[in-house]
């Protein structure tokens, strides 16, 4: 980084303070207010998506989300079931949701941890994640589980994970769905207080 010594006497002009100060202070801006000539090792915190960023010479890099627990990965919103959704057959059927605040530009994963009951033992269950709603885009699936049924009363958990890239920065609904793929038997989420389902979105990159 840039570094001058004054003595007493000098006068700042305009270049000492674009070629030293600039590069010496954390300037606070937005994303859409960045410096529009910046130098390697200039420092910006961003004050709508509550970051700071270094430019390396090419690229501003993220270091750091100021915050609660916004260092590196963390939660950005969740949801949690405790009681038994309705039932369904082969008509898929959203049964949890969730919205949470984004940031353009920035990598989600969202995550179902769901349980599955049947009347019938053998029905298999396929699992979704949508956006908004239930005929929304199915998102990029990394882990998905298509579960088969024991029968009444009993649970069969499946867990399916999604990476989303947030287009626009704003709040964001998320939906897991279910839809019977085999069998003649009802199905529904199965959840109690001591068992619940959950439905968590954290922040993962960008």
């Amino acid at each position: 980084m840039a570094f001058k010594s004054f003595s007493a006497g000098d006068v700042l002009t305009a270049s000492d303070v674009n070629t030293y100060l600039m590069k010496q202070v954390v300037i606070v801006c937005t994303s859409a207010s960045r410096p529009p000539s910046p130098v390697e090792g200039m420092t910006i915190y961003e004050t709508d998506t509550d970051v700071v960023r270094v430019h390396d010479g090419s690229n501003w890099i993220t270091v750091l989300h100021v915050g609660p627990g916004k260092t590196g990965t963390y939660r950005v919103g969740k949801n949690t079931r405790t009681a038994d959704s309705g039932v369904f057959t082969t008509v898929e059927a959203a049964i949890d949701s969730v919205t949470v605040p984004l940031v353009s530009g920035r990598t989600y994963r969202v995550r179902w941890n769901v349980a599955w009951a049947g009347t019938l033992a053998g029905d298999t269950v396929f699992t979704r994640l949508r956006e908004n709603n239930v005929t929304g885009t199915q998102l990029n699936i990394i882990r998905s589980e298509i579960v088969a049924t024991g029968g009444a009363g009993t649970r069969w958990p499946a867990t399916i994970e999604a990476d989303y890239t947030a287009v626009a920065t704003g709040n964001k609904t998320f939906v897991g769905t279910g839809i019977r793929t085999s069998g003649s038997g009802n199905i529904n989420a199965h959840a109690g207080t001591d068992f619940p389902i959950t439905m968590t979105v954290d922040y993962v990159e960008g």
